[in-house]
This record gives C-alpha cells, sequence and structure tokens, in this order.
C-alpha cells in the first residue's frame, strides 16, 4: 500500500522530466492523486479520518479541470502557471484551515501540542 501511495504522489512528477511542457498539470495530478490516496489509506488502514486531506485533494483536482479549460481557450502558458501556484495555494489553505479547526473541535485525534 505504500508503495501505491508513494507512486501516486512521485509517478506524475517523474513524468515532469519527460513533458516539461505539460509541467503544470501533472503537478496538480500529482499533488491532487497524492492527497486523495493518502486520505483513502489513513482511513482504510489506520482509521485515521483526515477530511484535510480529501478537501486539499479536491480542490486540486477541480482546479486541474478549471486550468485544463483555460488553458484550451487561452493559450497562454505563463499565465497557466500563475494559475496554478494560486489553485494550489488556496487548495492548502483552505485544507489546512479545516484541519486546524476540525481538530480544536476534536481533541481525541488532535496532536499532543494541541492538548497542552
Amino acid at each position: 500500500m505504500k508503495l501505491i501511495n508513494g507512486l501516486t504522489w512521485a509517478l506524475p512528477f517523474v513524468f515532469i522530466l519527460f513533458f516539461h511542457k505539460y509541467y503544470p498539470f501533472l503537478l496538480l495530478t500529482g499533488l491532487s492523486l497524492g492527497n486523495i490516496s493518502t486520505f483513502i489509506f489513513l482511513r482504510k488502514y489506520s482509521k485515521i479520518y483526515s477530511i484535510e486531506q480529501i478537501i486539499t485533494g479536491s480542490l486540486i483536482l477541480s482546479s486541474l479541470f478549471s486550468i485544463l479549460i483555460y488553458y484550451d481557450y487561452a493559450d497562454d502558458y505563463e499565465q497557466t502557471l500563475f494559475l496554478t501556484r494560486v489553485m494550489i495555494s488556496v487548495s492548502y489553505a483552505i485544507g489546512g484551515l479545516v484541519g486546524y479547526f476540525k481538530n480544536d473541535n476534536d481533541t481525541s485525534t488532535s496532536s499532543s501540542l494541541h492538548n497542552e
């Protein structure tokens, strides 16, 4: 299972070496699939329900589709790179906020730093 999870994170990044033109799309694919697979494996094998992982992965996956549509119409690579970075930042910010507020409400699954 660790191998599958690792491949979902790393394989799209390996493809960037060979398909550099598709860098923004492979980056979004790797981050979204990695977060979603981590959520699935944590839930299935460790009984950890990390909602922030699935939210981040879903937001990045939806931004991938948005970026693909934008790139198809605009064909502006530099703007696509900028929008990719913005979408990644927003997705991780929202996922982080959800995780932060979830841990404040549920102290049984929070780290020891929150329990002090």
